[in-house]
């Protein structure tokens, strides 16, 4: 690939360490012959717009794979609410396109997020509680391995070369073992109404009881959420925990009701505008990337509120309880690096966590380290999609 990174490739940021270049391809086959390309030159791909490259990184060109101008939907099997869509497309045109037909893919990310951000990350966002994670979607894919072929799995195609499902593997890894030129979802049905009920509390401990007493009585709520906010100034921390119900008005006013009933009246009821800015905000905060180093953690339920404990410095976090998961804020690196020596001390239990500081740079650790089995299969994995190393050199998962 000398003089050019390849089709639609644009030139980008220099350094002393990185040669760093932009691809805009256009369609699968100009995908195909990039990846194939740069594999055969040694240079990386790295799935997105370009961006910040990892300080501690180790000197190599790579090419920013951007994926936007990939963005038509190929096929809407609407009575099964089934859609393959390139994963270039913005999640919220794909939305947009699907109120005609009264549905949409379940996923709250930041407004700027193609498909392939949520698939790379493996995020929906805060409806995951109530309709599940990005596996979940997820159906089926054509992905471009290193050697620029397209392997197909799930969807209509259900087995594929490898003897993965190279389609879940590729969910929430990051550009690591491949790049998704296409994808088969799940849909569903558009809800009529919504409503999100707003408690706060001045005790983390109150929080989880309500939280848990919620989960424990099977309401079919969208989305449950617990996020902290330290008021600037000394003033008055608040936990804060948000239910979501969406669905036809009376089956939604019922539940809501029903959730009433069982822990008491919310501090407020958001419908409409204001209902969407708050879960905005909380997706564009979390996930939305930035400087700021944010921790991951996917602990046992049980855990939970040990682990937000033992992270005091944290201005904001977002827990999602059903799941397990929390998402930490930190002020810099050397805060991150003292959460994590917290957090794997807040309890024997299995604990994982991941570090990032943008959408590609992610280091995982697994707690406590019993044996190096999980690793040596993804290890095995990456030689087997990837053997040129040619995906994403900086994540450690």
């Amino acid at each position: 690939m000398s003089g050019s990174a390849g089709p639609n490739a644009q030139a980008g940021t220099t350094n002393t360490s990185n040669r760093q270049s932009h691809a805009l391809p256009a369609s699968t086959e100009e995908l195909s012959a990039l990846v194939k390309a740069a594999s055969q030159d040694g240079i990386a791909i790295v799935a997105g717009a370009p961006g910040r490259i990892p300080p501690e990184a180790k000197p190599r060109d790579v090419i920013f794979c951007d994926l936007s101008k990939m963005n038509r939907v190929l096929e809407h099997e609407a009575a099964d609410q089934v859609i393959q869509v390139e994963s270039g497309i913005k999640i919220s045109d794909l939305n947009l396109k699907l109120t005609s037909q009264k549905q949409f893919l379940p996923l709250r990310v930041p407004k700027n997020w193609t498909l392939l951000d949520a698939v790379n990350r493996g995020e929906t966002g805060t409806l995951e509680h109530g309709y599940g994670s990005m596996r979940d979607l997820v159906l089926g894919a054509s992905v471009i391995l290193s050697d620029g072929s397209a392997t197909k799995c799930g969807g209509r195609v259900v087995k594929n070369v490898t003897g993965y499902d190279v389609a879940k593997l590729v969910v929430g890894s990051h550009g690591w073992l491949g790049l998704p030129a296409s994808v088969h979802l799940r849909l569903y049905a558009l809800p009529e109404s919504s409503v999100t009920l707003v408690w706060s509390f001045d005790s983390l401990w109150k929080l989880m009881n309500c939280a848990l007493a919620l989960l424990k009585s099977g309401l079919p709520l969208a989305a449950l959420e617990a996020v902290h906010n330290d008021k600037p100034g000394g003033g008055v921390s608040k936990f804060i925990l948000l239910g979501q119900v969406l669905g036809l008005p009376k089956v939604k006013d019922e539940i809501a009701h029903c959730a009433r009933e069982l822990i008491g009246a919310p501090q407020t009821e958001l419908q409409g505008s204001d209902e969407q800015v708050i879960w905005s905000d909380i997706a564009e905060f979390f996930l939305g990337g930035g400087e700021q180093p944010a921790l991951s953690i996917v602990a046992p339920p049980v855990m939970l509120p040990d682990i937000v404990s033992s992270l005091p410095f944290a201005s904001r976090w977002q827990m999602r309880p059903a799941k397990g998961r929390v998402t930490a804020i930190c002020r810099d690196a050397e805060e991150a690096l003292c959460a994590l020596e917290r957090v794997a001390a807040a309890g024997d239990a299995a604990i994982v966590v991941g570090h990032a500081d943008s959408r590609y740079n992610m280091r995982v650790r697994y707690m406590p380290v019993q044996d190096n089995s999980r690793q040596k299969l993804k290890l095995r994995i990456k030689q087997e999609l990837d053997p040129t190393g040619t995906f994403n050199p900086y994540v450690i998962l």
